[in-house]
């Protein structure tokens, strides 16, 4: 599993400190939650003093990385003091496991905050569906950066919105003509209003060049 490499030293040192601990996913995102407020050497300071204190019958507890959260409220050299929101966690957790297709080593805080951007646009802006045609798209192209994804998916979105907008344009355009008509119009007719509009476009075009041609 691919981590930020400040996660990664959080994970490390507890793995110095216990055998054969596992990252669950759970664990990877709590880490990667922790470290968007916090640097890792305070936390590891935290910890450390924590595992100083247990009690050895409850020393197994803390190798768990999400039982020493509560304690890290005691930090107080934060990294932001605001730090990213995001819709939700669960959007997160959707693009960091997809994004284990694409990574091929950990990544910097930077990038975990790209993901974070993606993790926004869940599922408003663009689909999982989406997203995974980015990913894989960025895999043939031999980009593996969720930051090459992220550009795939905002051009993508920015594409939608055009059409959306050229849409509405058309549709703004061939109202008074629809309106003046008492019967519904035909595929022929729209496709003139169509014309009507692309024309309309072309000429306001050529008026808007000349005029700037002859300031």
């Amino acid at each position: 599993m691919f981590l930020t490499n400040d996660s990664r030293k959080i994970h490390r040192f507890l793995d110095s400190k216990f055998d054969n601990r596992t990252i669950t996913i759970e664990e990877a995102i709590a880490t990667e939650q922790a470290i968007l407020k916090y640097y890792p050497n305070p936390i590891i300071s935290i910890v450390t003093d924590m595992l100083k204190k247990a009690k050895p019958e409850k020393l197994a507890n803390y190798a768990n990385f999400s039982y020493h959260l509560p304690a890290m409220r005691r930090i107080t050299s934060k990294r932001s003091v605001n730090p990213p929101i995001i819709i939700g966690w669960n959007e997160f957790r959707t693009v960091f496991e997809l994004m284990q297709k694409l990574l091929v080593v950990d990544y910097n805080h930077d990038t975990l905050l790209i993901m974070i951007e993606i993790a926004k646009g869940l599922p408003g802006s663009w689909s999982h569906m989406d997203l995974m045609t980015a990913i894989n798209t960025a895999i043939t192209c031999g980009a593996r950066s969720p930051a090459y994804v992220m550009a795939i998916i905002q051009k993508a979105f920015a594409t939608k919105q055009a059409k959306i907008i050229r849409a509405n344009e058309i549709a703004d355009t061939a109202q008074p003509v629809i309106a003046t008509k008492d019967k519904s119009i035909s595929f022929i007719e729209t496709l003139s209003i169509m014309a009507q509009w692309e024309d309309r476009k072309i000429n306001n075009d050529l008026e808007r060049k000349v005029k700037e041609l002859y300031k």
